[in-house]
Protein backbone atom coordinates (compact mmCIF):
# COMPACT_ATOMS: atom_id res chain seq x y z
CA UNK A 1 0.00 0.00 0.00
CA UNK A 2 3.03 2.41 1.25
CA UNK A 3 4.82 1.73 -2.33
CA UNK A 4 1.59 2.76 -4.11
CA UNK A 5 0.87 5.60 -2.21
CA UNK A 6 4.57 6.59 -3.07
CA UNK A 7 4.43 6.08 -6.99
CA UNK A 8 1.34 7.99 -7.25
CA UNK A 9 3.30 10.60 -5.37
CA UNK A 10 6.05 10.42 -7.89
CA UNK A 11 3.92 9.87 -11.01
CA UNK A 12 2.14 13.38 -9.70
CA UNK A 13 5.44 15.24 -8.94
CA UNK A 14 7.11 14.70 -12.18
CA UNK A 15 3.54 15.22 -14.40
CA UNK A 16 3.58 18.51 -12.24
CA UNK A 17 7.14 19.36 -13.19
CA UNK A 18 6.02 18.74 -16.77
CA UNK A 19 3.51 21.51 -16.79
CA UNK A 20 5.53 23.87 -15.15
CA UNK A 21 8.36 23.16 -17.83
CA UNK A 22 5.65 23.99 -20.34
CA UNK A 23 4.70 27.26 -18.48
CA UNK A 24 7.48 29.54 -20.21
CA UNK A 25 7.39 32.90 -21.31
CA UNK A 26 8.16 33.13 -25.74
CA UNK A 27 11.62 34.33 -26.46
CA UNK A 28 12.51 38.05 -25.80
CA UNK A 29 11.66 40.51 -28.59
CA UNK A 30 13.51 43.64 -29.17
CA UNK A 31 11.24 46.74 -29.23
CA UNK A 32 12.41 50.10 -30.55
CA UNK A 33 10.70 53.25 -32.19
CA UNK A 34 10.20 56.83 -31.72
CA UNK A 35 7.81 59.39 -28.88
CA UNK A 36 6.76 62.80 -29.10
CA UNK A 37 5.08 64.66 -26.20
CA UNK A 38 1.92 66.09 -27.56
CA UNK A 39 0.71 67.87 -24.75
CA UNK A 40 1.66 68.38 -20.69
CA UNK A 41 -0.41 70.30 -18.02
CA UNK A 42 1.09 71.49 -14.90
CA UNK A 43 -0.74 70.28 -11.91
CA UNK A 44 0.90 72.07 -8.78
CA UNK A 45 4.47 73.93 -8.26
CA UNK A 46 6.16 74.03 -5.41
CA UNK A 47 10.02 75.10 -3.90
CA UNK A 48 11.87 72.76 -1.40
CA UNK A 49 15.34 73.51 -0.08
CA UNK A 50 16.36 75.12 -3.74
CA UNK A 51 14.57 72.51 -5.54
CA UNK A 52 11.75 73.14 -7.72
CA UNK A 53 9.14 70.18 -7.76
CA UNK A 54 6.33 70.04 -10.68
CA UNK A 55 3.64 68.11 -11.23
CA UNK A 56 1.99 67.41 -14.85
CA UNK A 57 0.02 65.29 -16.30
CA UNK A 58 0.94 64.67 -20.29
CA UNK A 59 0.55 63.25 -23.45
CA UNK A 60 2.61 61.12 -25.61
CA UNK A 61 2.28 59.47 -29.09
CA UNK A 62 4.79 56.10 -29.74
CA UNK A 63 5.56 55.00 -32.84
CA UNK A 64 7.31 51.26 -34.16
CA UNK A 65 7.31 48.63 -32.31
CA UNK A 66 4.71 49.90 -29.40
CA UNK A 67 2.42 51.96 -31.76
CA UNK A 68 -0.57 53.96 -29.70
CA UNK A 69 -0.58 57.23 -27.26
CA UNK A 70 0.34 57.35 -23.29
CA UNK A 71 -1.46 59.38 -20.53
CA UNK A 72 0.88 60.26 -17.85
CA UNK A 73 1.67 61.70 -14.22
CA UNK A 74 4.90 62.56 -13.94
CA UNK A 75 6.97 64.93 -11.39
CA UNK A 76 9.92 66.54 -12.08
CA UNK A 77 12.55 67.83 -9.54
CA UNK A 78 14.56 70.18 -10.69
CA UNK A 79 17.89 71.12 -8.80
CA UNK A 80 19.50 74.44 -8.27
CA UNK A 81 22.34 73.30 -10.93
CA UNK A 82 19.86 72.66 -13.52
CA UNK A 83 19.93 68.55 -13.23
CA UNK A 84 16.94 67.29 -13.30
CA UNK A 85 15.32 63.58 -12.29
CA UNK A 86 11.42 62.60 -13.68
CA UNK A 87 9.91 59.94 -12.52
CA UNK A 88 6.25 58.92 -14.27
CA UNK A 89 3.59 56.26 -13.82
CA UNK A 90 1.66 55.71 -17.26
CA UNK A 91 -1.07 54.21 -19.04
CA UNK A 92 -0.46 53.03 -22.98
CA UNK A 93 -3.28 52.41 -25.32
CA UNK A 94 -2.21 50.69 -28.46
CA UNK A 95 -0.59 47.81 -29.95
CA UNK A 96 2.67 46.14 -29.39
CA UNK A 97 3.42 43.63 -32.11
CA UNK A 98 0.02 43.31 -33.63
CA UNK A 99 -1.25 42.79 -29.69
CA UNK A 100 -3.59 45.55 -28.64
CA UNK A 101 -4.81 46.41 -25.25
CA UNK A 102 -3.27 48.84 -22.17
CA UNK A 103 0.03 48.54 -20.34
CA UNK A 104 0.50 49.97 -16.88
CA UNK A 105 4.35 51.64 -17.37
CA UNK A 106 6.71 53.48 -15.16
CA UNK A 107 9.67 55.38 -16.12
CA UNK A 108 12.48 57.26 -14.32
CA UNK A 109 14.88 59.53 -15.78
CA UNK A 110 17.73 62.13 -15.33
CA UNK A 111 18.32 65.52 -17.76
CA UNK A 112 19.01 68.97 -17.86
CA UNK A 113 16.32 71.72 -17.59
CA UNK A 114 18.26 73.89 -20.01
CA UNK A 115 18.40 72.18 -23.10
CA UNK A 116 15.71 69.59 -21.80
CA UNK A 117 18.12 66.62 -22.96
CA UNK A 118 16.69 63.67 -21.06
CA UNK A 119 17.60 59.78 -20.83
CA UNK A 120 16.44 57.06 -18.16
CA UNK A 121 14.90 53.20 -18.30
CA UNK A 122 10.84 52.18 -18.58
CA UNK A 123 9.62 49.15 -17.21
CA UNK A 124 5.72 47.32 -18.04
CA UNK A 125 4.15 46.45 -15.04
CA UNK A 126 1.20 44.85 -16.14
CA UNK A 127 -1.70 45.36 -18.69
CA UNK A 128 -5.27 44.08 -20.19
CA UNK A 129 -6.57 42.17 -23.08
CA UNK A 130 -3.79 40.96 -25.61
CA UNK A 131 -1.01 42.50 -23.81
CA UNK A 132 -2.35 41.39 -20.50
CA UNK A 133 0.89 39.27 -20.90
CA UNK A 134 3.45 41.68 -21.74
CA UNK A 135 6.29 42.40 -19.79
CA UNK A 136 9.55 44.32 -20.88
CA UNK A 137 11.95 47.19 -20.22
CA UNK A 138 14.22 49.23 -21.67
CA UNK A 139 15.67 52.41 -22.35
CA UNK A 140 14.76 56.02 -23.46
CA UNK A 141 16.33 59.05 -24.97
CA UNK A 142 15.47 62.54 -26.11
CA UNK A 143 14.49 65.85 -25.06
CA UNK A 144 11.74 66.52 -22.71
CA UNK A 145 8.47 68.50 -23.68
CA UNK A 146 9.68 67.05 -27.73
CA UNK A 147 10.36 63.50 -28.11
CA UNK A 148 12.77 60.84 -28.40
CA UNK A 149 13.51 57.38 -29.34
CA UNK A 150 13.34 53.59 -27.17
CA UNK A 151 14.42 50.43 -27.02
CA UNK A 152 13.80 47.56 -24.89
CA UNK A 153 13.36 44.13 -24.82
CA UNK A 154 9.67 42.42 -24.18
CA UNK A 155 8.22 39.25 -24.23
CA UNK A 156 4.71 37.23 -23.05
CA UNK A 157 4.27 35.68 -20.24
CA UNK A 158 2.02 32.35 -20.51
Amino acid sequence: MKLKKLSLMIFLLQASLLVVGMAQATKPLLASGDWTDVDAVVNWMRMANGNTIISQTGTTELEGDFTGSMVTDLVVVVHPNGQTNMRAQGVFTGTVNGASGTLHMSFEAVGDFVSGAMQGMWVIHMGTDGLANLRGQGTMEGVAGVGGTYSGQIHFDP
